[in-house]
């Protein structure tokens, strides 16, 4: 029976029934529960759910593609689009220069794109390398990014993306059209559920890439066994992630653990120690410099160790 739940990643589909039963039943039933549960509830699914379309990109791999999209493609986060996420997201594993400028996922900037940015501009990106300007303006200049760069795509006549967009607004109307039918402000809960959800998404890719001349070096673990491990889908071990994609979350630790029993050090780089201390070590200094070939390597400036 185990080898049967695991075969078919019966956890993950524990988890999509979780999210959606949970968010269904917050949002019907919001009346009876006291805001101080109802919005990090809310918060939480929301941002779990992010990691489900994650998980739902690289494994799920015996369940037809269409199923997989149907299984994510409800907005509950808002912002973008699952089949762009999709395909934004097998192009930041595409790429042989993870946290660099042509990095879809990155902060990054060229060298000479940065000397032209204003100065009020440059700021918000460095303090977008500390933890709290992460949470606070990350989703921000993310969102605003993300739009610009669409804007000039369809000026330029590069209608590619116009159709995932589409339905993306079609169906997050509909998602808000619902939440208000059901009592739920929908401005509320953009501001007060979305926006959070974002940021505590962008907790886990916070410190999981960094520029570094070693390759080794640009994608980290981050070692926790808290509710953000089980929020993330395990994505806290990153660089597991990366060396294994299609392998389903809950394996990433038993994978994780055989890879550094069979070689200690050679596999990954050393671990940061939880989200506390990623939050601890940068709440207000900026993990890097956001320039390609002007940063530091982390691990090596603060002298961590296995």
């Amino acid at each position: 029976m185990k080898a049967f739940w695991q075969r078919f990643e019966g956890p993950t589909w524990l988890v999509a029934a979780t999210i959606y039963g949970g968010w269904g039943a917050l949002a019907l039933g919001h009346r009876y529960v006291p805001l101080f549960i109802a919005v990090p509830l809310g918060i939480y699914l929301t941002a779990w759910h992010a990691s489900l379309q994650h998980e739902t990109i690289h494994a799920l791999r015996k369940v037809p593609r269409p199923m997989r999209t149907l299984l994510a493609f409800p907005p509950l986060g808002i912002w973008f689009p699952y089949e762009w996420l999709r395909c934004e997201h097998r192009r930041h594993h595409a790429t042989l220069e993870l946290a660099a400028p042509r990095d879809p996922e990155s902060f990054y900037h060229e060298p000479e794109a940065w000397m032209r940015m204003n100065a009020p501009l440059r700021g918000l990106y460095v303090l977008n390398q500390t933890f709290a300007g992460r949470l606070v303006l990350g989703p921000a200049l993310l969102i605003s990014r993300t739009y610009a760069k669409e804007v000039r795509r369809l000026l330029h006549g590069d209608r590619s993306h116009a159709g995932a967009w589409g339905a993306h607004f079609v169906s997050a109307g509909a998602l808000l059209w619902l939440l208000a039918h059901w009592g739920v402000n929908p401005i509320a809960y953009v501001v007060c559920i979305a926006y959070p959800a974002a940021s505590l998404g962008l907790v886990r890719s916070f410190a999981e890439h960094r520029y570094a001349q070693s390759f080794r070096e640009r994608t980290a673990i981050v070692e926790s066994r808290s509710a953000l491990s089980l929020l993330f889908l395990n994505n806290n071990l990153h660089a597991v992630h990366h060396r294994y994609p299609t392998l389903p979350w809950f394996e990433l630790p038993r994978r994780y653990r055989t890879d550094l029993e069979r070689n200690p050090l050679g596999e990954y780089p050393p671990p940061l120690r939880g989200y506390r201390t990623v939050a601890r070590s940068w709440l207000w200094r900026p993990i890097d410099v956001p320039v390609a070939g002007q940063s530091q390597p982390i691990l090596r400036h603060f002298g961590w160790q296995r």
